[in-house]
């Protein structure tokens, strides 16, 4: 036996892409700020594809820095690190240790991701080309 509905169901409300604190954050002058500086750092190479001499096999991704935040807020937009999407999700890229599927195995095998704020800021800088080293 099949049941039916009479009537369809309707949605009470209409979902938000964009909550409105997101987006009058994003309007302001810090919101902005930190968007720019996020575009910045994607433009980056991965940090640990960098360091440990891997192919970087996906595009770069701007990471809010984890470890040693005992706190449910995020990170601000300036402790941001560029990843790979490999080491930062692993959801297409599998191949590597992503921190947001495994973050103990990744702090054993990397350190804690806060280590490579002070690499992101020399590279962000120019003082630091990774191309040539």
């Amino acid at each position: 036996m099949t049941l039916l509905r009479r009537t369809p169901l309707k949605a009470k409300t209409r979902i938000k892409p964009v909550s409105d604190k997101r987006r009058a954050y994003r309007q302001s002058a810090k919101g902005r700020a930190g968007l720019a500086h996020m575009a910045r750092v994607r433009s980056l190479p991965c940090v640990i594809c960098t360091v440990e001499g891997l192919a970087q096999l996906s595009e770069t991704q701007a990471h809010h820095v984890i470890c040693g935040r005992y706190s449910a807020r995020k990170a601000p937009d300036t402790h941001t690190i560029p990843l790979c999407e490999g080491h930062h999700q692993g959801l297409r890229d599998t191949s590597k240790v992503a921190i947001h599927q495994a973050p103990s195995r990744w702090q054993r095998l990397y350190g804690p991701d806060t280590d490579f704020l002070a690499l992101t800021a020399d590279m962000l800088a120019g003082e630091l080309n990774p191309a040539k080293e």
